[in-house]
């Protein structure tokens, strides 16, 4: 059985959580960015161990540069939760270009989604009472979200700046990417699955310029959606794996 690691992760809307607690493989989300609403916390099953791989990195750095206008508006509360308010107002009052994350300890933790037991393992967490009842009031023309891979960060440093740097430390662990596979289901049962993003965000072939700012169009996939609904993204991708930000509306 061949086994993919996932490669494109979602960052969380703040990093204030802990492993194992809020965001957690197997969630059922209705979106991919509101990962701390799951329909399924409490009938939460954990993963076979056959399908579970990890792997740790240390010394893992990345650096987010050019950033907009727009995603120094978003980055700022987003440290300020993780690192402190000092932080968030430092980071408004200073023009930053640059933001860079250094983590200690980079552990990846991810489901293999292929063979039968994988899906089997998926079609589980959303053939539940609860999500088939969310679904029939929208009568299955919606759909879902399964958490498949998380990252969570051991020990870091973050420094943003333009010219002079500022800088904070946290030796706290805490959430720093997840990564999703994109659900269909019909009449309570799993239709179809796929890994969610291929295409439509950011591919190893895209360019610089499409790296800058990738937009989602919502097609017909998802009925109840109007049309023209779209998500901005910052993204950017340092040793093999994609980081998504929303920067823009979101509706999925």
């Amino acid at each position: 059985m061949a086994l993919t690691q996932p490669q494109k992760y979602f960052l969380p809307p703040d990093f204030d959580c802990p492993p194992d607690t809020r965001i957690r493989i197997g969630h059922v989300l209705t979106s991919p960015t509101l990962p701390y609403e799951p329909l399924n916390e409490d009938t939460l099953t954990p993963p076979p161990a056959a399908l579970t791989l990890s792997t740790t990195k240390s010394g893992f750095t990345s650096t987010r540069s050019q950033l907009s206008t727009l995603s120094c508006g978003v980055w700022a509360p987003i440290l300020e939760l993780a690192f402190g308010a000092s932080l968030g107002a430092n980071l408004k009052r200073e023009s930053w270009d640059e933001i860079e994350f250094a983590i200690d300890e980079l552990d990846t933790t991810f489901i293999s989604v292929a063979g039968a037991a994988a899906k089997a393992y998926i079609r589980s967490c959303v053939e539940t009472e609860y999500v088939e009842a969310y679904l029939r009031g929208r009568m299955f023309r919606k759909s879902l979200y399964v958490v498949v891979g998380i990252k969570v960060a051991r020990g870091a440093r973050v420094e943003a700046g333009s010219g002079e740097r500022m800088a904070w430390r946290d030796e706290k662990s805490f959430v720093f990417g997840y990564q999703v596979r994109k659900v269909w289901c019909r009449k309570g049962e799993m239709v179809r699955d796929r890994e969610f993003g291929k295409g439509a965000f950011l591919d190893a072939e895209q360019s610089e310029e499409e790296r800058e700012e990738l937009v989602f169009d919502v097609g017909e996939e998802d009925v109840g959606i109007e049309e023209g609904d779209s998500a901005a993204f910052e993204s950017w991708e340092d040793e093999g794996n994609v980081f998504l930000l929303p920067v823009g509306k979101v509706a999925f």
